[in-house]
């Protein structure tokens, strides 16, 4: 991890407020559909434009997968769709969303049968994907915005809910910080570049500004870097990971400075500064790296 991903220069013992109060908002939204994408062989991918949230976690390999959310699905395509790991289905569900995958290792399969969140699974729901011609399986596979939704609404779980909070900013005091880097293995690197001009965060894979799968800069109103511990399961073939989802350190990245706290499993990850302030990450389009290199 780069100095930059666990900034120095913030004062945890002085008591300042690093964030304040900006205004409450209001809004409906649709029911959240959670859908796993690849994160390295499946790169550019479709979808990321249109995401609320998107999460960033390891898997087996040193590689990364991402969960992106959606509170309103309108994106064309979706994908590379892929397989669903235990700690995916453990955040999909704390926040109520439709979980749409490709199959799962043993244990997130077992885990998904177990609870009662609703799936779109490629496995029994073909109809909703297609393969792309030009790329090799299972770096291939995309489900339709319209479709998902559309099979979202025949589950009957309710057609929206009502969010409402207060907008954070940044205080003054908090340090300012213009580069986000996150190393995870020896191949791939995750990071963020400040956007003065656009007051937002432009995606960098391995040092390069990164795009989706039409071309387009990929950018996010906040990042936040949270630590998790993650150990490889005993006598697991493919070296999967077992990641308890417990509260840890975390940094908050918002209007080109950083904000220090930790983070906590509620309704998705939720964030506190050390103050002691909430800070709510539903007004923002987030992009959450979830790391044990958190430093």
């Amino acid at each position: 991890m780069g100095a930059a991903a666990s900034p120095t220069g913030s004062d945890r013992s002085s008591g300042a407020a690093l964030v304040e109060p900006e205004r409450s908002y209001r809004e409906e939204r649709e029911r959240a559909v959670a859908v796993l994408l690849d994160n390295v062989w499946g790169y550019p991918q479709a979808g990321l434009l249109e995401a609320s949230v998107i999460i960033e976690m390891p898997v087996e390999g040193g590689l990364t997968r991402l969960m992106t959310v959606y509170d309103r699905l309108d994106a064309e395509r979706v994908g590379p769709v892929r397989s669903a790991r235990p700690y995916f289905h453990e955040l999909a569900l704390t926040m109520g969303a439709v979980l749409v995958h490709d199959g799962g290792s043993p244990d997130a399969m077992v885990a998904i049968a177990g609870s009662r969140i609703p799936t779109l699974n490629a496995y029994q729901r073909g109809d909703l994907f297609s393969r792309q011609e030009g790329r090799s399986a299972p770096y291939n596979l995309y489900a339709g915005g319209n479709s998902l939704r559309e099979a979202v609404n025949r589950l009957e779980l309710g057609d929206s809910r009502e969010v409402r909070g207060v907008i954070h900013r940044p205080a003054e005091e908090a340090p300012e910080v213009g580069r986000i880097e996150v190393r995870f293995g020896q191949n791939y690197q995750s990071g963020f570049g400040y956007v003065p001009e656009l007051n937002l965060y432009r995606w960098v894979r391995n040092g390069e500004r990164a795009n989706d799968a039409y071309g387009e800069a990929v950018y996010v109103d906040a990042v936040l870097i949270a630590g998790i511990s993650a150990r490889p399961l005993p006598n697991d073939p493919e070296g999967r990971l077992y990641i308890p989802l417990r509260d840890g350190e975390a940094t908050l990245y918002l209007r080109g400075r950083a904000i220090e706290g930790s983070w906590r499993k509620d309704q998705g990850i939720a964030f506190t500064s050390a103050q002691g302030e909430i800070i709510d990450l539903a007004p923002f389009k987030t992009w959450v790296v979830m790391t044990r290199n958190y430093q």
